[in-house]
């Protein structure tokens, strides 16, 4: 390369502090988002990524970080069915891969607001075969739209999840029970008043008022850690 990767361009070379690149890929052009790390029993580390623009997620090995090796792109559906595919999070623990599936927005995604997606939660095992993730179970929100967006997952039993849901608003919390990852089950559920579309009284927020800022209600899910 001509200038390094990171600069945005000739003009403009940034800085960087206390750190060093030492690996780059270009994942194929495909762009990506939320990353996890997975290290196998016999210490080999894999990369999995996801797709801001993309109908799945790119799979490096990263053992030689200074040469990361380009293995897989897993994809979830035909993204020439589904222009409106996004798959921008994922989580890994318990030699499970958890990765959200979701509708694009048009000005961020170039798609279109009737374009066609997936929605939901797919996991995968990655114990057997972590090159080619097995896929376990597909969990649907129930409603075709911006599905899943960020969730937490530490390992163990519960799936937290920023969601959609249909009689409801834009995102809630909704708790997913994987002790069986083959048959995840929903348990619990969270939101605000004004969510609740029958609930609503009048005057408060209204339903469809805003596309592109609805689903943004109950926006993130996150989990404290072990030492909190």
């Amino acid at each position: 390369m001509s200038i390094p990767f990171y600069a945005k361009s000739k003009e403009n070379q940034g800085y960087i502090k206390n750190m060093e690149v030492i690996g780059y890929h270009d994942l194929n052009g495909i762009m990506a988002f939320q990353m996890a790390l997975y290290k196998t029993d016999d210490n080999r580390y894999y990369m999995y990524c996801g797709s801001f623009k993309g109908a799945g997620w790119n799979i490096l090995e990263v053992t030689d970080p200074a040469n990361p090796r380009f293995v897989n792109f897993l994809e979830c559906c035909d993204p020439n069915e589904y222009k409106r595919q996004s798959t921008p999070k994922i989580q890994i623990a318990d030699g499970l891969m958890i990765a959200a599936l979701g509708g694009g927005i048009p000005f961020l995604h170039g798609c279109e607001w009737n374009d066609k997606n997936i929605s939901g939660l797919q996991i995968y095992d990655l114990k057997d075969d972590p090159e080619h993730p097995r896929l376990l179970s597909h969990w649907d929100t129930g409603i075709e739209g911006m599905g899943v967006h960020r969730f937490a997952y530490n390992g163990g039993r519960y799936v937290y999840l920023s969601a959609e849901c249909r009689g409801f608003v834009g995102f809630i919390v909704r708790v997913l029970d994987i002790i069986d990852p083959s048959h995840p089950v929903e348990c619990g559920r969270w939101w605000m008043p004004e969510q609740f579309k029958d609930g609503m009284d009048e005057g408060t927020y209204p339903v469809g008022h805003d596309a592109e800022k609805d689903w943004a209600m109950c926006h993130a899910c996150t989990l404290p850690s072990e030492s909190d």
